[in-house]
């Protein structure tokens, strides 16, 4: 078939051989990519150098492992260059803050603090940011006016 597409540019042998060597092809590069555009793109490279170099294809009845290697080193060059970009983007991206404390910490110690409030400040602060519940109602259920709450 490699014969037929070298001599005649028949895109049916192509045709023949994508659809008989694909599902190999696509096997190879999703293996080695993961990503799948990454994915198609290898695919479609390996085909395009069987077009540019099917003179070179010796025997003429190995193509599907003619094919097999040259998916392989496709992939693995483009994955290569995925690692590189990557890399290089990361260099170029400010590192991020890292927050020392988890919110399981800081959750600990805004309870500590809390404790050592007096209880009318940390009840109005249970009450409106714990609890959600407005000015209005927690003055309500402190007996002050909201005016008192909203100062504090």
């Amino acid at each position: 078939m490699a014969g037929t597409l070298i001599h005649q540019k028949d895109s049916d042998a192509f045709a023949t051989l994508v659809r008989l060597h694909g599902p190999m092809v696509l096997g190879v590069c999703r293996r080695i990519l993961r990503n799948e555009t990454d994915v198609e793109d290898a695919f479609q490279a390996t085909f395009l150098v069987l077009i540019r170099k099917a003179a070179s294809i010796t025997p003429r009845n190995m193509v599907g492992n003619w094919l097999y290697g040259v998916a392989c080193t496709t992939a693995l060059k483009a994955r290569a260059m995925n690692t590189k970009r990557t890399a290089k983007e990361r260099q170029a991206q400010p590192p991020p803050q890292k927050d020392h404390q988890s919110s399981e910490e800081l959750q600990a110690i805004l309870d500590q603090e809390l404790q050592t409030l007096p209880a009318i400040y940390r009840t109005a602060i249970v009450l409106c940011d714990l609890e959600g519940k407005s000015i209005k109602q927690a003055a309500q259920q402190l007996g002050c006016p909201a005016g008192t709450l909203a100062l504090a």
